[in-house]
């Protein structure tokens, strides 16, 4: 963490970072390395075992005179926390207590549910509790009650650190249990509902609330992370939607940024991916690319002087490889070499593998013979090669 006054003559790398991304440390929550004694053993009980419906069985048989319902939630671009108590065989809950945290940009669903926790414990305080009294917690976070065992150098430690603090301060038997979530348990589902309002709606009255939220929360390092890379995602498509690369890959492949081209190229194997690559770049040593960089004399074609040999033109035009257009027509299945094209070519592994025995067979290319195209060149059924990746 780079310090309040910036160093101007010798900064580190964080304070330049911090300060190219316009970042205000004094706001983003420090994580402390060792915020717990290595013997520490929570005073409280954790279950988190069992299945969804084992969770559900155990709720309902459980006993105990004071159940706590909590639940975090993000919504309309908002993170809310809230808690419910109930007191013995009561049908309605005794009390309801809301925060919001603010904005998702700024803070976690986990912190939302550590909050949870902390409403939990406050609302405890004000309850009489006698020291043979049962107090269950319940939470749909399974990873809140694990990091209860020993608090760790995790965003979010401090609320973490809050809540098993005031929950070891607490008498009677406690039980941090974990429930299944929308699992109609009324508890559960009322926790959820209030989570959501606290989120598009806001916290209960302010005095009602612990001194820890009644301040604006620091900025969690996660969500701050997480909202800079979906502004960079955002920038990058901005930037290619912008760039004259956009237009020539259009009739190609439009799903920028190609996950499914390159999920396909996984079973690939590197000469194959590599071809393939440079067929839809037109990076390929072709005459009119290679005449761009004076490798060539002419960018023309060899066997059709008139003509550039470009992508295209090799794949779909060139006289010299008409018995191999045929044959990788007839395996597509397509008419006339006018319906080919490079989108065609490239969108699903069976036309991928047509292409690749195409390129092979006219062993344009010294680098890439027949061996090396073909090998380990999966064949697979043609009902498994549609469009149901």
């Amino acid at each position: 963490m780079a310090k309040a006054n910036t160093p101007k003559k010798f900064p580190s790398a964080i304070d330049t970072l911090l300060r190219i991304f316009q970042l205000k440390d004094k706001h983003i929550k420090v994580i402390s390395p060792a915020p717990t004694p290595p013997t520490f053993v929570p005073a409280f009980k954790l279950n988190v075992e069992g299945t969804r419906k084992v969770s559900m069985e155990q709720e309902k048989s459980d006993n105990s005179r004071i159940k706590i319902y909590t639940d975090g939630s993000s919504l309309g671009g908002k993170v809310g926390a809230a808690v419910v108590l109930y007191e013995g065989e009561a049908k309605a809950p005794k009390t309801v207590l809301r925060a919001r945290l603010g904005s998702n940009k700024k803070h976690t669903t986990f912190e939302a549910e550590a909050v949870g926790g902390v409403l939990a414990t406050w609302i405890l305080a004000s309850c009489h509790i006698r020291t043979n009294d049962t107090i269950s917690i319940y939470t749909d976070n399974q990873v809140l009650i694990q990091a209860s065992r020993k608090p760790g150098a995790k965003p979010g430690q401090y609320l973490l650190q809050d809540f098993v603090n005031r929950l070891s301060r607490i008498v009677g038997t406690i039980s941090l249990r974990w429930i299944s979530g929308h699992t109609n348990v009324k508890g559960n589902e009322m926790a959820d509902q209030e989570a959501k309002r606290a989120a598009e709606e806001g916290s209960s009255t302010r005095e009602d609330l612990p001194p820890l939220l009644q301040q604006r929360l620091p900025i969690s390092a996660t969500a701050e992370k997480r909202a800079y890379h979906e502004e960079l995602k955002t920038m990058w498509l901005n930037d290619w939607d912008n760039s004259p690369r956009k237009a020539k890959f259009d009739n190609i492949d439009p799903a920028f940024p190609f996950h499914r081209f390159h999920k396909l190229q996984d079973s690939l194997n590197r000469p194959q991916a590599s071809i393939l690559t440079q067929l839809r770049t037109s990076h390929i040593p072709l005459n009119r690319y290679l005449h761009r960089f004076a490798k060539r004399d002419s960018p023309k074609c060899t066997h059709c002087p008139r003509m550039d040999e470009t992508v295209n033109h090799y794949l779909f035009q060139c006289s010299k490889y008409r018995r191999q257009r045929q044959e990788m027509m007839n395996k597509l299945g397509v008419m006339t070499s006018s319906d080919l094209n490079l989108r065609l070519l490239t969108s699903n592994p069976k036309a991928i593998r047509i292409l690749l025995q195409y390129v092979s067979h006219t062993g344009r290319f010294s680098n890439y013979n027949g061996d090396v195209l073909l090998s380990n060149l999966q064949v697979e059924d043609d009902n498994n090669d549609g469009d149901n990746e």
